[in-house]
């Protein structure tokens, strides 16, 4: 399964900041949520952009969807 081997590559930090963005929080309040400086958010952000190929965050979170590193809840 290729979603069990790209695991591994993102760490909990990560997906928690993914987990967060699913949920419609903004930067912002995640950096709070986290008990980190928003600059350290805007970078993990960043990355996850990068890493799937993605602009936006709605772009970011399809992706994410798509290869099941999280979930959209209704």
């Amino acid at each position: 399964m290729q979603s069990n081997q790209r695991d591994w590559h993102l760490d909990s930090q990560s997906r928690t900041v993914l987990r967060l963005l699913a949920h419609g929080l903004h930067v912002g309040e995640i950096a709070l949520e986290l008990h980190v400086p928003v600059r350290r958010v805007y970078s993990i952000r960043r990355r996850l952009r990068r890493r799937f190929g993605a602009v936006t965050n709605e772009h970011l979170i399809s992706r994410a969807v798509s290869e099941g590193f999280t979930y959209l809840k209704d």
